[in-house]
């Protein structure tokens, strides 16, 4: 009896050790790094509009970058995917398609409103958020949806330069020219200019659509905006299609103001346009005082990083990035779901100044005219209060 008693102990302590070796063995090893989170980057990056798409993408790479290097989100790393949605809707769709298959918690793009009205249904569907660092589109305030901006509306930012041209420079007669490549956002940007500058008496004089502005392109519409008689010129265009415009109609003898949408603030426009887009005054975001050493901070990482001075756009995706990271802790520390997680988020301590976020996901922030000089965006006016339409 004795002897079948130790048998049967040691039967049960062998099954014991070989429970607890299985247990072992399924648990994850010790000290293993957990999961990154995957967000994606959708921007047009090849082709017309590229140096936007590019310059964007940089700045999300520098900003998941340095949130790794101070340990992630929640201990977590960031994992970025990059796609180039060409400038093609269709090419858009189908690279939105990869990236929420590969389980993305979020994406940030894309950098035109053409690419990213489209998209918006696709991600409201799948229950993604999308953070458009660029798009301005006045359609799309309001709507509680899975898109959030970093620039104001359309409404605001074309109001104060409109207000500027008729009020200050005294402008009365305007020629509008309007790029097509990226017609949702240009047609919405100009309809905004004109219902102010006409509202006190300016008029626009003559309307030029065109689809690209390369070699005769740009002579054409510059003949035909000269042939107007115009006191001052609006156009919302790319950069390098603005660039061109500008080179034509000062060799044709215009002195005139020349004002420009937001799509045409990359490097790209000085590159190109040299001379020629000195003195063109736009509307954009203010870079406020107490903000000024974060900028210069991320202008210093960004060259020496990539080797070129970032843009505007540049600064605007490199805050998308810090908002999608605010949102993602909120969302992991209180258990909510990144959508509530980004609404958690009121204010983004931006690069440029601090950035009021509702709801919606529209963002409110101070404003401000500026013009170029010596190749460089420099402030024309000071800085309306945040908030200011």
């Amino acid at each position: 009896m004795k002897a079948n008693c130790a048998s049967s102990g040691g039967v049960e302590r062998l099954w014991r050790l070989v429970a607890l070796w299985l247990t072992l063995c399924l648990l994850p090893a010790c000290g293993e790094a957990p999961e990154p989170i995957k967000i994606g980057y959708c921007g047009t990056l090849t082709g017309r509009g590229a140096d936007a798409g590019v310059v964007g993408r940089d700045a999300v790479i520098l900003a998941v970058e340095q949130i790794n290097a101070r340990g992630g989100v929640a201990g977590r790393r960031l994992e970025l995917l990059a796609r180039n949605d060409g400038g093609d809707e269709e090419t858009a769709r189908v690279m939105d398609q990869e990236l929420l298959d590969a389980g993305v918690a979020a994406v940030i793009g894309h950098m035109t409103s053409d690419m990213t009205v489209p998209a918006v249904a696709t991600f409201n569907q799948r229950r993604v958020p999308l953070i458009s660092p660029t798009v301005s589109l006045n359609a799309l305030v309001g709507k509680d949806d899975y898109l959030w901006r970093m620039r104001p509306a359309n409404a605001q930012l074309a109001k104060i330069l409109a207000a500027y041209a008729r009020d200050v420079l005294g402008l009365k007669r305007l020629v509008a020219i309007v790029d097509l490549a990226n017609a949702a956002y240009t047609r919405d940007w100009m309809e905004s200019f004109y219902r102010e500058f006409t509202k006190g008496g300016g008029q626009m004089v003559e309307r030029i659509e065109i689809e690209g502005a390369l070699g005769g392109y740009a002579m054409a519409a510059a003949r035909k905006a000269l042939a107007a008689k115009p006191d001052g010129l609006t156009m919302a265009a790319n950069a390098l299609d603005a660039a061109f415009i500008c080179q034509q109609v000062r060799k044709m003898g215009f002195k005139g103001p020349i004002m420009l949408a937001g799509w045409a603030l990359s490097p790209a426009l000085a590159q190109q346009g040299g001379a020629s887009v000195e003195g063109v005054i736009t509307s954009e975001l203010a870079c406020l005082p107490e903000a000024q050493p974060r900028l210069k901070r991320f202008e210093a990482d960004f060259h020496g990083r990539f080797g070129y001075q970032p843009s505007l756009t540049g600064v605007h995706s490199h805050n998308a990035v810090q908002f999608l990271a605010l949102g993602l802790e909120a969302s992991l520390s209180r258990k909510l779901s990144l959508k509530q997680g980004l609404q958690s988020v009121g204010l983004i301590n931006g690069l440029l100044g601090p950035i009021t976020m509702d709801r919606y996901g529209d963002p409110t922030a101070a404003l401000q005219l500026q013009v170029v000089r010596d190749g460089q965006l420099a402030p024309l006016v000071p800085a309306p209060p945040a908030g200011r339409d």
